[in-house]
């Protein structure tokens, strides 16, 4: 399962589960633009979840923990422009 969405704080995330032995893994990148797919995004930043027992579960997880995370550099930051870090 994969998805796209956004924009959050001016970008978006690219984010898709997938089923590991210890169940489902969900995978994000934070995108400056909105990207076709998820698979050709360039991403300015790669994050993973832990595992879950369903796939919506890990999507919503590492979901969420990439808003935290634009949010944190929003808040450190100011902007979340690509060359403030």
């Amino acid at each position: 399962m994969e998805r796209i969405t956004g924009p959050f704080l001016g970008h978006y995330v690219a984010a898709y589960a997938v089923e590991t032995e210890a169940g489902y893994v969900g995978y994000a990148k934070i995108c400056s633009e909105r990207p076709a797919d998820v698979w050709q995004c360039d991403a300015m930043e790669k994050l993973s979840g832990r595992p879950a027992a369903t796939w919506s579960t890990a999507l919503k997880a590492v979901e969420g923990k990439a808003v935290l995370f634009l949010q944190q550099l929003h808040e450190y930051y100011g902007l979340l422009e690509p060359t403030a870090y």
